[in-house]
């Protein structure tokens, strides 16, 4: 019986580590491509990279491909 307990607590233990591993490599796979916030569009990231606007723009760039839509706060033109 006692051999049964164990293999359920490595179960356990494996349940609940393996999402923080899967989240873990997720968040490292991370490129710089701005984040779509829902009200605000891509703006927020642009405000720290201000100072560096072009290459900021060129390494988004590269990182997608080449291509990339930039969508900005909702409701503007």
């Amino acid at each position: 019986m006692t051999l049964f307990d164990y293999y359920q607590i490595i179960l356990l233990l494996l349940l609940f580590t393996f999402p923080l591993y899967l989240l873990n490599i997720k968040r490292q796979n991370k490129g710089s491509a701005p984040t779509n916030w829902p009200i605000v569009g891509m703006f927020p990231s642009i405000i720290p990279n201000i100072h560096r606007i072009h290459d900021f723009i060129t390494q988004v760039l590269n990182e997608t491909g080449g291509t990339f839509e930039f969508k900005g706060p909702r409701l503007a033109n």
